[in-house]
This record gives structure tokens, sequence and C-alpha cells, in this order.
């Protein structure tokens, strides 16, 4: 089984598979309204066999990564799956005839490095501390979500961004409905827990896969993999203002290279 609590002593109220689920079918049912107003339109996804394999792809690539975060540290999981921009790149050059110019390239080199700074912190031995089952889980989803980027951006060429994004959320609730029949287990939320995973569901997955793919339909794949690691910077920025940690140098030094690409 999983541990109940993580490495600094916290509580994990959910498994890895049982997270997966809910997060993205509360996810898909908040998005519903979407469907509705697109009207006949809004089933055109389920009934291509494109969409669903890419719905199936992300909830392989959604276990896969909750599974790594359960085995190994943060910083070495924000580092792992933010690799995906080369992968992107060379999708995107292969599969989708995206030209790459030098600027180009250096932006996804100036991006992976501010990233490995944002991740260790300056500091490499902080990535001793993962576990090399978690860290192949992590870096496998990144991958698989390196592919969905580019499929998502083949399949934006016949499906609206926007019903595309949630009927694809509601696929992918299917197989992660079954992976947490056979392998999750209990659900023990407080309240404190349901208001957590009811923003990660309509906020942090919701909207934020809403704006991306309608995004992703105006620029290449590679720059919107890109943009994706201002994430990194989103979450370095908050632990200054919520958690207390320290502004430092090599913050804002990172930031600036993921800003800057």
């Amino acid at each position: 089984g999983f541990p109940r609590y993580d490495r600094l002593g916290r509580r994990n109220p959910l498994d890895p598979f049982t997270m997966g689920f809910m997060r993205v079918a509360l996810a898909g049912l908040f998005g519903l309204p979407v469907l509705a107003w697109a009207g006949r339109r809004g089933l055109a996804g389920f009934l291509d066999k494109d969409v669903w394999i890419l719905a199936f792809l992300n909830a392989f690539a959604v276990t896969l990564l909750h599974i790594g975060m359960a085995l190994t540290t943060a910083s070495k999981t924000s580092l792992l799956i933010n690799v995906n921009i080369a992968f992107v790149a060379i999708l995107s050059v292969w599969i989708l005839r995206e030209s790459l110019g030098p600027r180009q390239v250096a932006g996804v080199g100036l991006s992976l490095a501010g990233v490995v700074l944002l991740a260790t912190g300056g500091d490499p031995t902080s990535l001793r501390g993962g576990e090399a089952t978690g860290d192949a889980f992590v870096f496998t989803s990144a991958i698989l979500a390196a592919v969905s980027i580019v499929y998502t951006k083949r399949l934006l060429e016949r499906h609206h961004a926007l019903t595309l994004a949630v009927s694809v959320l509601l696929m992918a609730s299917l197989p992660l409905a079954a992976s947490m029949f056979f392998l999750g287990g209990p659900v023990a939320l407080v309240p404190t827990d349901w208001a957590v995973m009811l923003w990660l569901a309509g906020v942090a997955t919701l909207l934020a896969v809403l704006l991306w793919t309608f995004g992703l339909g105006g620029t290449g794949a590679t720059v919107s993999s890109l943009l994706l690691t201002v994430q990194v910077i989103v979450a370095a920025s908050l632990s200054v203002v919520l958690l207390g940690e320290l502004l430092t140098l090599v913050f804002v030094v990172g930031g600036a290279m993921i800003l800057g690409s």
C-alpha cells in the first residue's frame, strides 16, 4: 500500500488511484454545463475514437504522476514533469511539422535550466531523496503528457477546444474509476480535505484545462509547453507567500530564466 503520511509527516488522506479519479471525475462533472451550452456539438467527441485514445492516455499519465508523487520528493517531481518540454519540441517537429528556429531551441534550453534551478534550489543534493521507482513513474508521466499535448493539438483541428477538454475529462474518469475500484483504498476526507479537493477539481483542473486547451488552439505545442513552466514560478511564489519560505537569489534567477524563455 501507499503511506498515509508523507516524508514531512503530513497526512495523506487519499491514495494515488482514488485521488486521480476524484479530481478528474469532479472536474468533468463541473464541466457538464459547457457540453450543455454546445448542444449536439458537445457530443461529437464521444463519437471520435481519437478523443477516447487521448482520454485514456491522460488517465494513464495522471495515475502514474500521482503514484510517483507518493514515492518521490516534490523537487524531483517538479523537475521530471517539466522535462516534457524537450519531448514536446521533438514531437512537434516530427508529427506537427512545426519549425523550431534557434530562438525556440534556446528558449527550451533556458526554460529547462530555470526549472532545474527552482526545483533544486541551486543544490543538486536535494534530488537525492527520491526513490528510483517514483522517479520512473513521474518521468513516464512526463513523456505521456508530451504526447498528449501534441495529440490534443491535432484534435483541435476538428473539435472545439472547450467541448474537447470536458469530453476528455469525462472519458478519462472511466479508466480512473476502474483503477480506483481495483487498486484504491478508503476515502477518509475531513471537511478541509473536501475544500481542497473541490478547488483542485474546479480550478486547478477544469479551469486550467479549459484555458490551456483554448490557448493551445492559437499557438504552437512547443510554445504552449514553455508557458506551462510558469507553474513552477507560481508554486515557488506561493511557498514564499503562504508557507513563509525565503525569497532567494536562486528563485529570482531561475524565475527570470523561465520568463525570459
